[in-house]
């Protein structure tokens, strides 16, 4: 099972400290276009040439994703619950991966044509969300964000398939 590091930036900085730029990838959550889709652009072709970014910042329209894109993203997260365009053209028109962004307890809905899909954990997850978190990690590449490393057993994600664990490290 992978870890890949998580940081978190708003406002073209990083806000969770600088991240270590190790590994294959840098997952960044991306506090300033979840909340006001005003991602940090910027940041992004500044660090893109030092590790290949994935970044989650909500993006609603198809202008921000090719945004995102040209700023150097190598994967994009994308919450569907508030993306406002069609996403068939991003999987058409767009060549990187996607992935689907949702909460635990909407885990379990059908794929599509998403490489794959990000789970947000931020509490301990009941047994019923542990049940659907295994059942999707069997049925496609599943990433999981964890607010804190231990909120759920490591080992245990990667006995049930999770492709990767996505945590900030202090």
């Amino acid at each position: 099972m992978k870890i890949i590091q998580l940081a978190y930036a708003e406002n073209d900085k990083f806000i969770s400290g600088e991240p270590s730029f190790k590994g294959e990838f840098l997952y960044i959550m991306d506090i300033g276009g979840l909340l006001r889709n005003e991602p940090s652009l910027e940041l992004y072709q500044k660090i893109s040439p030092l590790i290949p970014l994935w970044i989650d910042s909500a993006p609603r329209r198809y202008e921000d994703v090719m945004d995102i894109v040209v700023a150097g993203a190598s994967k994009v997260t994308i919450r569907r619950e508030i993306f406002e365009d069609n996403l068939e053209s991003l999987f058409k028109e767009i060549e990187i991966d996607f992935y689907e962004g949702v909460d635990i307890e909407n885990c379990t809905r059908p794929i599509g044509k998403w490489k794959g899909r990000v789970v947000y954990v931020s509490e301990e997850p009941s047994f019923e969300e542990k049940e659907k978190l295994a059942f999707i990690a069997s049925k496609f590449p599943t990433y999981v964000v964890l607010k804190e490393r231990n909120l759920v057993d490591l080992e245990w994600m990667e006995g049930i398939g999770v492709e990767g664990v996505i945590l900030h490290e202090r």
